[in-house]
């Protein structure tokens, strides 16, 4: 369901009224935070910050009014933030504290819309805006020119100029956006793919085991094969004499074998099958000896 302005900010005033009630204050140094979502509409937040306090109210340290200030500069200071400087109809804006803070953070006022007014803006708006156009209208000496200025008198008229200008920047920086957009796009899907590709390899376990029987069989035909006697890797290489595998071997002597035992051809260097066979000889001849 739509909801009027009005009837959101009497629940803004209510809340408001409740809070300071409950916190013995007159001003929250904390902002109004008003968040607008609509499904064909870049969403919308809206910021309103406390007022200015010179010292601190009764109940709070010395230092809350600097800190309310430090948390609207804050607030105000990024760049692509569009600040709406309200001034109050009791104060002239000429003298206004808030003025200088606008200043200091948009010097230019390039980010900064500037509303005067010396109407009670805590009237209904279509009173408000009555009121001021028949006091142009009647009180200004020389007339009041409505054509040329009239765009820029009344509430209304403020709101719709918002509205243009906000559709003017969502414009300007849609394509900035767009690439933005699209190139965490481009990330997802990549990181989606590859998501995909590690679930597909665990959920093929046939696969695994398939190359893993492979490679085993691949290492035991190796085996036979270096038993048999193949030439692959290159005898020249890898031929030992008997002291030479027991060296190499780590053990010094073989497990399990107390007396010393050569072979006849313990001094040639062999190498798959035939090394096997003075290996098994060379335990052979331990056990006629035990």
């Amino acid at each position: 369901p739509i909801v009027s302005s009005l009837a959101i900010a009497e629940v803004i005033k209510s809340k408001t009224d409740s809070h300071l009630k409950n916190t013995r204050t007159a001003v929250s140094p904390k902002p109004i935070v008003m968040r607008a979502k609509y499904a064909h509409f870049p969403n919308l937040t809206i910021i309103d910050t406390p007022g200015f306090v010179l010292k601190a109210k009764k109940g709070k340290t010395n230092s809350t009014p600097d800190e309310m200030l430090s948390m609207v500069k804050a607030l105000a200071a990024p760049p692509d933030r569009l600040l709406l400087f309200l001034q109050q109809s009791s104060v002239e804006w000429c003298s206004s504290l808030w003025l200088d803070v606008v200043r200091s953070v948009d010097p230019t006022l390039c980010s900064t819309i500037v509303v005067v007014s010396k109407f009670d803006n805590r009237l209904k708006f279509s009173q408000v805006d009555s009121d001021i156009v028949h006091h142009l209208c009647e009180s200004v000496k020389g007339g009041f020119d409505k054509e040329k200025y009239g765009s820029f008198i009344g509430f209304r008229r403020l709101r719709d100029y918002l509205e243009l200008e906000l559709q003017r920047r969502y414009k300007e920086t849609a394509p900035a956006t767009l690439a933005l957009l699209e190139q965490c796009c481009v990330e997802v899907a990549v990181e989606l793919a590859r998501a995909d590709t590690k679930l597909q390899a665990t959920s093929d376990v046939a696969s695994p085991q398939r190359l893993a029987m492979l490679h085993v069989a691949s290492n035991s035909r190796h085996v036979w094969a270096l038993i048999d006697g193949a030439i692959d890797p290159t005898p020249e290489e890898w031929r030992k004499t008997t002291d030479e595998e027991q060296l190499e071997s780590g053990f010094g002597s073989w497990p399990g074998v107390v007396e010393e035992v050569k072979s006849p051809n313990s001094v040639l260097k062999l190498y798959g099958g035939d090394a096997l066979e003075r290996l098994m000889h060379e335990f052979r001849c331990d056990e006629l000896i035990v």
